[in-house]
């Protein structure tokens, strides 16, 4: 069968990008961005980012404490043996972020440390955003 093979090489390319690398954060969000390690910013570009599956959500803070911030777990990255991170939309690039998880419950993670209430937070496609972020350094 022809099939196989054709899987065999994207499965092959996917466990390559997602192989395990140092991943660190910048001092802060905005203009202050400075890639540290092998991460990088990624440039956004509204015209396609939906097509490719990136949802960018504000920040809200949770309602039943007033102040932690609840965020999908599908917006956070766990690389194994890497601290988790998480990208932030600011001024057209989506900026790594490394992000310190509390309690997890349903496909929401709390965040205790990294990100705040009103920023824009890739929701869903940060692996995506993980693995050109790679790519670009």
């Amino acid at each position: 069968m022809k099939f196989f093979p054709l899987i065999s090489f994207i499965l092959a390319g996917i466990l390559t990008l997602s192989a395990p690398t140092v991943v660190l954060a910048h001092p802060g969000h905005g203009g202050g961005f400075k890639p540290v390690g092998e991460m990088q910013r990624v440039q956004g570009n509204p015209e396609t980012d939906s097509e490719l599956g990136i949802v960018v959500t504000p920040i809200e803070s949770d309602a039943a404490t007033g102040t932690g911030i609840i965020v999908p777990i599908t917006g956070v990255i766990d690389v194994e043996g890497n601290p988790p991170m998480a990208f932030v939309l600011h001024e057209n690039f989506y900026e790594p972020v490394e992000v310190t998880v509390g309690e997890l419950e349903a496909g929401m993670v709390e965040i205790t440390e990294g990100l705040s209430v009103g920023e824009d937070l890739v929701t869903q496609g940060a692996l995506m955003l993980y693995a050109q972020s790679m790519r670009n350094r």
